[in-house]
């Protein structure tokens, strides 16, 4: 039913006290008794689960895959001295691969500081399970 601190995570099964279990766990629903069908309802949900890990899973390596063969083009003003006006920054990147019908959001590009310089930029996204993806920038003068 829930995690509970230094006794078991949600779906374990444990042995406790019988006070503990009745007038305490069981009391306030963080636990219920390990009954036949009680067991049988756990297993259908860390199958469901895995299922959905599972699927997750291919969606964040299907999603790495589209980034690897992405690239985004874009226009930078520079000065007289060769210095950018603006940047390229995540949610212009962002924003590109939407328009690809890339979807991935703030929380897995890894960018340090928005792009002021000209030319080929590869950016790392991660992804939740380990998963990496690139995507190229080509940053060229407007102009």
């Amino acid at each position: 039913m829930a995690d509970v601190s230094r006794v078991a995570k949600k779906g374990d099964v444990k042995n406790v006290a019988d006070g503990y279990g009745r007038n305490f766990l069981i009391a306030r629903g963080l636990a219920k008794e390990a009954t036949s069908a009680a067991l049988a309802q756990i297993e259908r949900e860390k199958s469901a689960n895995a299922k959905m890990h599972e699927t997750e899973i291919m969606h964040f390596h299907e999603l790495a895959e589209k980034l690897s063969n992405a690239s985004l083009d874009f226009t930078l003003r520079l000065g007289e001295k060769g210095e950018a006006f603006g940047s390229i920054g995540a949610s212009r990147i962002i924003e590109a691969l939407e328009d690809k019908g890339i979807l991935v959001t703030k929380d897995h590009l890894l960018l340090e500081h928005p792009l002021k310089t000209l030319g080929l930029h590869e950016i790392r996204m991660d992804f939740p399970h380990g998963i990496i993806g690139t995507v190229k920038v080509n940053i060229e003068k407007d102009g």
